[in-house]
């Protein structure tokens, strides 16, 4: 900004700051006169002059509402690219600049704006910023998908420790754009059973969404950001790669020892003495065990007989070598259970116990969590990994 005053999503930019934008993001810089300013491009970035405010008129009489106090917890619903990180920030803005302080719940574990894919966080907002990337995380914890869907108990069991760090008179909660699906409509009503907000903001026309949580809760529909544009999927899968290679852009390979640290799954299962002897008696060792599709999951010394896996399916388990872990992500944890960041397993050598880890982590971990997702070294692919297949 070369002169004058403007502000994007109600944080001030004034002569002599600057406002860096990602080739994924589109940015609203709203001048409150005439002002002058220097663009510079890069990688095909473009601007469009616009009249009038990109900020919705409901959306500022939310804000205000909000400052004379009557919602203090808000939950932000709404489908993708429906504008709800930019509510967030918006919110967020107005009340810092009236010297209140935010509580900011992610729960996009697509395109967290707090951490990496998978992952979820909360942090404190106490100044304007522009963009929700700037606020650091007071706490990450990792879902283990892109996606909700079927990791919808991880999210829900992660969101009480979020929520211990949600300290400040105002919390808003950012969920994720899945809402189509029934599955989807319920899963949004757990969250919103946990987080008790005193208000239920739902960004577009969603009928079967607002008739199920209308039933429970105070429900307001507020109109998309006209300036939001759908971004296609290879799009959104070319963001998640950049954020990847922005989280990883330090990491180091760490080596892991699995009789020092322990190594247990998204949904850690207790294996029963008699199924760990049947595995042993056939020449085999247990190294970590999880639940997948309502199933106990083992992870193997290696890549067990048919006979076994014949048996154990049975039995209703499923089995894998742990050598099916290389690529996949993992959180790296504490010893009280807070996660110190994500990795990813490069190498696994069975026959020694070490896991070879690329994190840009630099403590040792107390444990280490298998996460849902495999990734292909240039981070273009994203895998599920399915340990269930029957």
């Amino acid at each position: 900004m070369v002169s004058g005053e403007a502000s994007v999503f109600g944080a001030p930019l004034g002569p002599g700051e600057s406002l860096s934008v990602p080739s994924y993001r589109s940015v609203p810089v709203e001048a409150s006169g005439r002002c002058k300013v220097d663009l510079e491009f890069e990688g095909g970035a473009s601007f469009k002059k616009f009249v009038g405010s990109p900020i919705p008129q409901e959306w500022r009489d939310l804000s205000k509402e909000l400052l004379e106090g009557e919602a203090k917890r808000l939950m932000v619903v709404g489908a993708t690219d429906s504008g709800k990180s930019s509510l967030c920030l918006f919110l967020s803005n107005a009340l810092v600049r009236e010297g209140e302080s935010v509580s900011f719940v992610d729960l996009d574990v697509g395109q967290s704006d707090l951490g990496p894919p998978t992952t979820i966080g909360v942090s404190r907002i106490d100044s304007p910023l522009f963009s929700l990337q700037d606020s650091k995380p007071s706490i990450l914890q990792m879902a283990g998908w892109i996606s909700p869907s079927g990791v919808e108990d991880v999210i829900l069991r992660k969101l009480d420790q979020l929520l211990a760090f949600a300290q400040e008179e105002y919390t808003i909660v950012n969920t994720d754009g899945w809402v189509q699906k029934e599955q989807a409509v319920r899963y949004k009503l757990s969250l919103a059973e946990k987080l008790s907000p005193d208000r239920v903001v739902i960004l577009g026309d969603l009928p079967e969404m607002e008739e199920s949580l209308s039933k429970e809760f105070y429900v307001q529909k507020l109109p998309p950001s006209p300036y939001v544009k759908a971004r296609s999927l290879s799009v959104r899968r070319e963001i998640r790669r950049n954020l990847y290679l922005r989280y990883f852009r330090q990491a180091l390979e760490m080596e892991v020892s699995m009789e020092e640290v322990k190594v247990k799954g998204l949904r850690e299962t207790r294996v029963p003495r008699e199924i760990s002897s049947l595995v042993e008696k056939h020449g085999y060792e247990v190294l970590a065990s999880d639940r997948d599709r309502g199933r106990p999951v083992l992870f193997l010394n290696r890549k067990p007989d048919p006979d076994l896996l014949k048996m154990l399916r049975e039995l209703g388990i499923a089995a894998h070598s742990i050598d099916v872990l290389e690529r996949v992500l993992v959180g790296l944890f504490t010893k009280k259970g807070g996660m110190e960041g994500l990795g990813i397993i490069s190498a696994i050598d069975s026959e020694k116990r070490k896991i070879r880890v690329m994190t840009p982590v630099r403590r040792k971990p107390k444990a280490v969590v298998i996460g849902r997702t495999r990734l292909s070294a240039s981070f273009t692919q994203e895998e599920k990994l399915v340990l269930s297949p029957f």
